[in-house]
């Protein structure tokens, strides 16, 4: 793959398909700056499956010498020694692309992601290649994953601006108000209902500095180290800069720092009197009691390079950097109220925490009925016999991208040299030929290996996840499956033909075999049925008057009274209903001349199910019976 194929790895961010797997232990967050590239490695917190910042580092970006060499070997330069761990393993030795494969292929989720903050194509670029021949996806973050257009993000907004206010808000809640010390000055404002309010943009520190150097004949050039240098110096032997200086570097740096103080101090006080006008209209109980959504204290978030410095002038004295006198007493920009009811958060890595607010929301937009088996599938290994060779090759199930009907679902799969996406059909076979063949080569290592022969079980669990909700799907085989171990083995040519043979032939040579499982490629979906659910309404069947009561009867109808009481689940405009089966109604009562049980959701409403939608909904209720606020007694 060429340096400019390496773009095309990229994908930008799809939700819900981009979220990090909930099996997922940690991703990588890169912030693509103008000069150099901010790295952070995010763990999931055991307890609550929460992402959380563990280790950060920086990096210039990657060189075009670099890219022209092996991407494996110039990785290991660009990160830190217990970073490798997470790629390689721990107290490994050996940093090759085979073994970097070995390691992730052996964990739950193999794939790697990498979220990119970034709006420079270059060091994007430059990332990918580093990746290149790690089992891995690199997602760009843009504007409108943070907030959409209708919350107020527009089409020229940096992303870095967005981003930032999201952290803000995830960590603090709304309103919430962002100050960015970098090349650019920034400051940027969510209100408390979460739309983008707006904000301001001019130089930073270092472009001042630079900027009266470049268009000036005689004034130095000061560097950005070199003038946080001077003015922390002044500040520890309490020498603040004063309104008259008598040095040049003390008039313009005094000049800079004074300028700053009192534009961000007038922003701060604004903002602080906007918040609390808003914060007026929420209960206090709600202010009180939900800090993740309102951010009572009114914490005030500042990042960027410059951050120290820009906190330091936000204090009651200026941090002791600017001299105070009768037109600058402190309280003349931050009043003693408003700055009573004001804190400051300082925070350089501030950038790594939007993902984790990021992913806590679109978690949260919707439900499907299928999340779980989706999930399940994320991460299991594969094996098929592609057309391009005949030879058998290996990856992992990457990404799946989501149809409104799941039996059309498509699946990415992450080959180790290579890239291409299933079917259903597809993939269920190749489950089933991983099941049966394993990886290429057992490892030397035990742990490795003992991960390898999990795998397998975790294919095959997968497989029978996917034979399971595929039955429901469709009409209830006239004979008993089999038991999917058994059926691993009988489909096996059908299996290894997943690349060779078209979707037909393969259903075909499926259908054949003694085994009556479910046919992936013959989904059918009661079109009817579906058009209601979409509409949120539940039906009801016709009844008709009873026949004479007889034995055979009254043995069907104690068959169907048992599942009185038991719980069902069901999606409604993708929101999820739990109900109970109240009465059962024997074909002889329904003028469709079938079963049907009646369901009481809670919420009040009723609706009839037939033998299939009952046994549908039963099994949705098993894998979501955890939601449910009313279980069966």
């Amino acid at each position: 793959m060429t340096v400019v194929e390496e773009l095309n790895v990229l994908e930008a961010a799809s939700w819900p398909d981009s979220l990090p797997h909930p099996d997922a232990d940690f991703v990588f967050s890169v912030v693509c700056e103008t000069s150099h590239c901010r790295w952070c490695v995010l763990a999931k917190d055991p307890d609550d499956g929460t992402l959380s910042p563990t280790i950060f580092w920086k990096t210039s970006p990657v060189s075009a010498n670099d890219m022209s060499d092996d991407s494996s070997r110039i990785l290991l330069k660009y990160l830190p020694d217990k970073v490798k761990e997470y790629i390689y393993g721990v107290d490994s030795h050996t940093y090759t692309r085979e073994r970097a494969r070995e390691y992730s292929n052996a964990r739950r989720i193999p794939i790697l992601h990498l979220y990119l903050i970034s709006t420079n194509s270059a060091h994007e670029k430059g990332i990918a290649f580093l990746f290149r021949d790690i089992p891995s996806r690199i997602i760009r973050l843009n504007n409108v994953d943070f907030f959409t257009p209708q919350q107020g993000c527009f089409k020229t907004m940096g992303v870095e601006r967005a981003a930032a206010a999201r952290a803000a808000a995830g960590l603090y809640g709304y309103p919430c108000l962002v100050l960015d010390g970098g090349t650019m000055l920034t400051y940027t404002a969510v209100d408390v209902h979460g739309q983008l309010q707006g904000g301001g943009i001019c130089q930073g520190l270092g472009l001042r500095l630079k900027s009266l150097a470049r268009y000036t004949g005689k004034l130095p050039a000061i560097k950005v180290e070199t003038a946080l240098a001077i003015i922390e110096s002044r500040r520890n032997s309490n020498q603040p800069f004063g309104l008259f200086a008598t040095r040049t570097e003390d008039a313009i740096l005094g000049t800079i720092v004074r300028e700053l103080a009192f534009l961000l101090r007038n922003v701060v006080d604004e903002w602080v009197a906007q918040a609390k006008e808003m914060l007026e209209t929420v209960p206090r109980e709600t202010t009180n009691g939900n800090a993740q959504k309102y951010n009572g204290e009114l914490v005030v978030c500042i990042t960027g390079g410059d951050c120290d410095l820009i906190g330091k002038l936000l204090q009651p004295n200026f941090g002791n950097i600017i001299a105070t006198g009768t037109s600058t007493r402190s309280d003349a920009f931050m009043s003693n109220e408003l700055a009573a009811h004001t804190k400051l958060s300082v925070n350089k890595q501030l950038l790594h925490q939007a993902l984790p607010a990021l992913v806590v929301e679109k978690a949260h937009n919707g439900t499907s009925e299928f999340d779980d088996i989706r999930t399940a599938l994320i991460g299991q290994r594969v094996a098929a016999k592609l057309d391009k060779d005949g030879n058998i090759y290996r990856g992992t199930i990457a990404s799946c991208q989501l149809d409104v009907d799941f039996a059309k679902d498509a699946y990415r799969i992450r080959y180790d040299d290579d890239r291409g996406d299933m079917d259903l059909a597809q993939l269920h076979a190749a489950l089933l030929l991983y099941v049966k063949i394993g990886e290429e080569k057992d490892s030397e290592d035990d742990t490795i290996r003992e991960s390898q022969e999990e795998k397998r079980r975790g294919a095959k669990k997968a497989a029978e996840r996917l034979c399971e909700e595929l039955s429901i799907l469709r009409p209830v085989p006239t004979t008993p499956v089999k038991d999917l171990t058994t059926s691993a083995e009988d489909i096996f040519n059908a299996a290894v033909a997943v690349g060779s043979t078209g979707r037909e032939e393969m259903s075909q040579t499926v259908k054949s075999s003694h085994m009556n499982i479910p046919d992936p490629l013959d989904v059918s979906v009661d079109e009817e049925a579906v058009g209601v659910e979409a509409a949120g309404e539940k039906r009801e069947r016709n009844l008709r008057m009873p026949s004479p009561p007889n034995s055979r009867v009254q043995k069907k109808r104690k068959v169907g009274e048992d599942l009185i009481g038991s719980r069902v689940a069901k999606f409604f405009d993708k929101e999820l209903y739990f109900g109970t089966v109240a009465k059962f109604l024997p074909a002889e009562m329904v003028e469709e001349k079938v079963d049907v049980w009646v369901i009481e959701y809670d919420d009040g409403d009723v609706e009839d199910f037939d033998a299939s939608e009952l046994k549908k909904h039963s099994a949705l209720y098993k894998r979501r019976q955890g939601e449910d606020l009313k279980p069966t007694l």
